[in-house]
């Protein structure tokens, strides 16, 4: 049997309604030296029968059921498994191009990529919204460590980069030979730390300026829910960038990125604070904005960061300064309306202007 160009892994769990959708735009792609691993997470629904009953439908699917671990744990299995030359992850509830892997896989042939980037469309349930997200600051190919760390790497630490594993492919040699994992210690954001791990390591990068990916939000997408450990887990996210930053040695620039991206994320943690997701009563949620302002992280950060935001992240963050939460709060509030208001005219524009990418969306949907 000829060994696979990509091994594919998908952490499967509670996803019954949308695997078979996911599965077949994978088995459907023009690269047909494919192996897709399905890591059955001890998932209570017919996510490992649906799995099995694909893969004695195709040679090339594999099959591991284990107890429940979480994502990161799932992952980490099927990389062990995995004998591809290159690594690719699909969420099960998303979909792909037909032709993703055979470009991407075709581009790290052509430069001898340690790692491919993709563009993507995020989409969203329930209606024909795709939108097609790009990086036109990056390069086709990144070559050198130099050059990784600095077009490549500032970006992912700020946050400018998406961290998603799902719309790259990882040389998987570097990644066995560098003991890169996906943390299975982390309730969330575990994408984070593996690509600054895994990019990190590698020396060529290219990038495929196309959408390729299709990124499914709805309901039950962590993205969408109200987490209570979101904090905590930027705590942690901050002392894996700061690790990253020794490891490479990066210039004052790179700091000054980390730094902007904690600040940045930590007003996004207090806009879902006083969001409409959070089921915490008033009291609770002021105990934990007062928790982000006493924090030491936040006030070193406040010393030395300036940021250029709109008003009312001006606010949210004059009032961190000034120990007002009362001033958080409203500005707090109002922001959340300004970005709903923004949301819903942004679905309405795109709407109004049908893209290719919701063709291409209806039709996978129905396929």
């Amino acid at each position: 049997m000829q060994a696979a160009a990509v091994s594919i892994i998908l952490p499967i769990y509670k996803v019954e309604a949308y695997l078979p959708a996911c599965l077949n735009s994978i088995l459907a792609g023009t690269l047909r030296e494919i192996e897709v691993i399905l890591v059955d997470d001890g998932s209570p629904d017919r996510c490992g029968a649906i799995a099995d009953e694909y893969a004695a439908r195709d040679s090339r699917i594999k099959v591991i059921h284990q107890a429940n671990g979480g994502s990161s744990s799932a992952r980490n299995a099927g990389v062990q498994l995995a004998s591809g030359q290159y690594i690719g992850f699909v969420d099960p509830d998303d979909w792909i191009a037909v032709d993703m892997f055979s470009v991407m896989y075709a581009v790290a042939q052509a430069d001898d990529a340690d790692a491919v980037i993709c563009g993507f469309y995020e989409c969203y349930e329930g209606s024909d919204t795709c939108i097609p997200v790009r990086y036109p600051f990056l390069s086709k190919l990144a070559a050198g460590q130099a050059e990784v760390h600095r077009t490549i790497m500032t970006p992912l630490l700020s946050g400018q980069l998406h961290a998603f594993t799902w719309n790259k492919i990882f040389r998987r040699s570097l990644l066995l030979q560098n003991g890169v994992e996906s943390p299975e210690d982390m309730p969330l954001m575990q994408d984070v730390v593996f690509n600054q791990d895994a990019l990190s390591v590698m020396s060529r990068i290219a990038y495929v300026d196309r959408p390729l990916y299709y990124f499914r939000r709805h309901a039950a997408s962590n993205t969408m829910k109200f987490r209570a450990d979101v904090f905590d887990t930027l705590l942690r996210l901050l002392q894996e960038k700061e690790k990253c930053l020794l490891r490479l040695c990066n210039g004052e620039e790179a700091r000054t990125v980390v730094g902007e991206w904690f600040i940045r994320q930590t007003l996004q943690t207090i806009q879902v604070e006083y969001g409409r997701l959070n089921p915490l009563p008033y009291a609770e949620r002021q105990s934990r904005i007062r928790r982000i302002i006493h924090d030491p992280h936040v006030r070193q950060m406040l010393q030395t960061v300036h940021l250029k935001l709109n008003p009312f992240q001006q606010f949210i963050l004059y009032g961190l300064r000034h120990h007002s939460l009362s001033l958080i709060r409203v500005a707090a509030i109002l922001h959340n309306q300004y970005r709903r208001v923004r949301h819903r005219l942004k679905q309405t524009l795109s709407l109004i202007q049908p893209s290719h990418s919701q063709v291409a969306a209806r039709g996978s949907e129905g396929g």
